[in-house]
């Protein structure tokens, strides 16, 4: 009915309401009570539906994500299947550079973005997003951070940047990202720390983004998360001309919002093309690399193309991973090298967003998770500082 109803532009009306409705002047164009998938396929409406966006989303999540696929003649469907052969058959039907908004727990995220990247596609975690129909209308603001670059100390220093993980999810970003936890923390701004967003967000939600920006503070900066427009395994896409016009998007959205860092989650993807044909572009100054399973699994390792560099977390800030409380960061940290003109002398941080400290004081899932980065900040020795993501990639950048 969703998919059907963005193909007419017309109005989905339940069993229930239908004498209301034509009482009011509607005109049943279809019913579509009996149909499937499988109908919506053989019909005429299936062709008139857009290739390059569509939403994955089961039927028990409706209304949400129902107005953005009406308004934009989208695809609404959902693999219910546990198989990426039978997910990637579903969305086959897109074209290269597609965006799915939406989830998949039956499949799974990995499975799920191995899916998306196999067809040359990104994915937008919405499925609980609301009124993008109404916030997307906003499109065409460009922003610009308030990111300030302190003076750094003379002599031996260790270089740490903090990144707060999952910004890629847009439900998340225009609900409860600016609660206490996170963006919303009365800690934010006493110390540097990058902040992912969804690279996309100057498009659809541009008046959150207006809000994030408006409330930054000198210590803040935003990059875009994570690996494109959306998430993806950028090594796994097939096409690389796509996989260059992708770039070129994400290119542009970083140059609407002043970023200049964008962070890629990929599947042993470092030392493939991929980050290359992202690096190629002329806004983007740096990637932060994280390796799926194991944020921090090259620890710290850092390659460059044509000056630019590629940057692995060496820490994930992540409960019941070994080596990853406050207080292991931290003591790594303090033992680790003082010279800057040493790559081994930085430190990118990943900060898992759904862990953080409880009431308790204990570093537990679902916890406060600036409170554990104030943890980690105050066990840092004095010769180690904190800089912003643009200052520690510029930094790096110098270092052998």
């Amino acid at each position: 009915a969703v998919s059907v109803a963005g193909a007419l532009q017309a109005v989905i009306v339940p069993e229930a309401m239908q004498s209301a409705a034509e009482a009011a002047g509607l005109t049943l164009l279809e019913d579509v009570r009996d149909w499937d998938d499988e109908a919506l396929r053989a019909s005429e409406y299936f062709g008139r539906l857009h290739r390059q966006i569509a939403v994955e989303q089961p039927v028990d999540m409706a209304p949400k994500l129902v107005d953005l696929a009406v308004m934009g003649g989208l695809y609404f469907g959902f693999s219910a299947s546990d198989k990426v052969k039978d997910h990637t058959k579903t969305f086959a039907f897109l074209d290269d550079n597609a965006v799915i908004f939406g989830w998949n727990n039956v499949l799974g995220e990995h499975d799920t973005v191995e899916s998306f990247s196999g067809l040359n596609a990104c994915m937008i975690p919405a499925d609980h997003g609301c009124n993008y129909s109404v916030l997307s209308g906003f499109a065409g603001e460009t922003f610009t951070q308030k990111t300030e670059a302190a003076d750094l100390p003379a002599g031996p220093r260790h270089t740490v940047c903090l990144i707060l993980t999952d910004g890629d999810n847009m439900q998340w970003m225009t609900s409860s990202f600016t609660n206490r936890n996170h963006f919303g923390s009365p800690l934010r701004g006493e110390f540097p720390m990058g902040w992912g967003i969804a690279a996309s967000i100057d498009t659809v939600a541009a008046p959150m983004a207006r809000y994030l920006f408006e409330n930054m503070t000198p210590n803040d900066e935003f990059v875009t998360q994570i690996s494109g427009v959306g998430y993806t395994f950028p090594s796994q896409w097939k096409n690389k001309a796509a996989l260059a016009e992708m770039a070129a998007q994400l290119n542009a959205h970083m140059k609407n919002t002043g970023a200049s860092v964008a962070v890629v989650l990929d599947d042993r993807g470092f030392d493939s093309p991929a980050p290359d044909t992202l690096l190629s572009q002329p806004d983007i100054a740096a990637l932060f690399y994280f390796d799926y399973g194991n944020y921090a699994q090259l620890r710290g390792a850092v390659r460059r193309v044509n000056g630019k560099p590629l940057i692995s977390a060496r820490y994930r800030l992540w409960n019941n991973r070994k080596g990853s409380s406050p207080e292991e960061i931290a003591a790594s940290i303090n033992a680790a090298s003082k010279d800057p003109a040493k790559v081994d002398a930085y430190s990118l941080v990943a900060v898992h967003a759904w862990s953080g400290i409880d009431e308790n004081g204990d570093f537990i899932e679902g916890g406060n998770t600036m409170l554990a980065v104030q943890r980690l900040v105050n066990a840092l020795g004095e010769d180690v500082v904190l800089v912003t993501p643009s200052r520690f990639a510029e930094l790096i950048s110098q270092a052998e």
